[in-house]
């Protein structure tokens, strides 16, 4: 999607502050905007809270202050939200902003357009972390558990401007 966005603004819909989720997708997003050699005070920060309605809120106060080129959020719904809030203003995409959200909710790709998604592996997801509970359960007073789970690219109409 940076590829994509040319000189354009660049806008970020952030979870909640307290979210170690939100805070690791706003280090990859972040990582990859210095990557592409974006400045990061240059993009637009709004912050929801994973939730549909947040997201509309969130593109409804970034749409007072600019159009963004491409517009990525934390999770797929913040995405939908912001699609409806972009729909509403009579922005396109991806014609106008692209869009992209991140979990591989179902109901991306019933949308309109179909939303460009970071899928996560959601069964693996539950097993790893019925098998991590196991573990403290077992040894409570053992060292904390990370897992890291592969994720996968689903590219679809919202990120693809049209020729």
């Amino acid at each position: 999607v940076l590829a994509q966005v040319g000189d354009g603004p660049l806008a970020f819909l952030a979870g909640p502050a307290d979210s170690p989720d939100g805070a690791q997708r706003w280090e990859g997003f972040a990582t990859a905007v210095a990557d592409a050699g974006i400045p990061l005070d240059a993009v637009s920060v709004v912050r929801g809270d994973f939730t549909r309605a947040s997201g509309r809120r969130a593109g409804e106060e970034l749409l007072r202050a600019v159009v963004p080129s491409a517009l990525i959020a934390a999770n797929d719904q913040m995405a939908l939200g912001a699609m409806d809030a972009l729909r509403a203003a009579g922005v396109r995409v991806p014609e106008d902003t692209l869009v992209t959200g991140f979990d591989g909710i179902e109901a991306a790709v019933l949308s309109t357009p179909p939303l460009t998604t970071i899928r996560q592996p959601m069964i693996e997801l539950g097993r790893a972390a019925v098998q991590v509970l196991a573990r403290r359960l077992e040894r409570p007073d053992s060292a904390p558990i990370v897992a890291r789970l592969p994720v996968r690219i689903l590219l679809r109409q919202s990120s693809q401007r049209p020729s």
